[in-house]
Parts: structure tokens; sequence; C-alpha cells
């Protein structure tokens, strides 16, 4: 569940605008009339994953009520964009090998000198990640500074497993989505 409270102190600070009144805490109304005397304002909204009143829960102004305030909000879920009524959708696509490659070799932090047995063992679940970022960075995160062991080890459990099992990805649908 998103931490509205959380996004709400975040804008307000970016606006410079103090979220606590005699009260202890301004309203999502209070922020929401700060907000649009914002003449131009973005606000970024990663990884959502159920429908989100923007207005209601966080005191974001959209559509007619504020022209100047944009949000880009990223989604796996293609039916979030649906139900919160975005005005564009853009699928992302896969990465190419070689994308896939320098992602993951920053997030487990391979460089010119790491052993020749963990760069095949990586280049196998590279592959086995097929070009998904998200499996992508949380593999090459997760076995940063692990041992050639552990690697191997990390890739025969993959090997038995498929990427499809991850909840709203299928072969018709293995794409991320970037929501403005």
């Amino acid at each position: 569940m998103p931490k509205f409270q959380v996004i709400q102190d975040q804008i307000a600070q970016f606006i410079d605008f103090n979220m606590k009144n005699e009260q202890e805490r301004r309203s999502v109304q209070d922020l929401w009339l700060r907000q649009k005397k914002e003449q131009r304002i973005l606000i970024i909204l990663d990884d959502i994953w159920t429908n989100i009143n923007l207005k209601e829960k966080i005191g974001i102004p959209t559509g007619e009520d504020h022209k100047g305030c944009k949000v880009l909000l990223t989604s796996r879920r293609q039916q979030v964009c649906l139900a919160m009524d975005c005005q564009k959708v853009v699928q992302l696509g896969c990465l190419d090998g070689h994308e896939a490659w320098n992602l993951f070799a920053m997030k487990a932090s391979l460089n010119g000198s790491a052993d020749d047995a963990i760069r095949k063992v990586a280049t196998k679940i590279i592959r086995k990640c097929q070009g998904l970022p998200i499996a992508i960075v949380s593999l090459g995160s997760a076995l940063k500074g692990k041992s050639c062991h552990e690697w191997k080890a990390a890739y025969r459990r993959l090997k038995d497993s498929r990427l499809t099992e991850i909840e709203d990805v299928n072969e018709e649908n293995d794409k991320s989505l970037l929501v403005f």
C-alpha cells in the first residue's frame, strides 16, 4: 500500500509548503490548493500497483483542476492505467542483449576485472531474464559481491523457474509501462 503521507510530504517539501499547521497536519485539500498556485509542476509516481484517486488520497490537482500540473506514473499493470484514465500510455519493450548486459553489470558491480566464470554465469542469467528490466535489476543487485559458487547456485534455481510466473508477466505482456 502506498504511503500517501510520505508522498504528500515530498511534494510539500519540493514546493516549500509546510504540511503541519496548528492542528499538527494540514489536509489533503490544503496541499491541493497550494499546488494549484504553482504555475507548472511535474509529479512522478513510480511503480503504481493499484488505482489511486490522486486528488482525494494525495492532494494532486489533475485535468481541468490544474492544467500546469502533470503526473507521470510507471506501472507494470495496464489495468491501473485504464482505471486512472491516463491520457497517454507508452508501452516499453524489453531490453536488447547489450542493454541487458550493461544494466546487469551495473547492478551486480561487474567490472573489467570480474572473474571469467562469473561472467559466463552472468551471461546465462541475463539470457534467462529475457530482457525484463525488473528481473535484471533484482538478480543483479542480489548477486552483487557474491562468490562464483553462489552465482552458479542462483542460476540453477533460476533455470528451473519461469519469469512468467511473476505476477502480471506473460508472453503477450512481458513489458513495463510508462504512463503520463
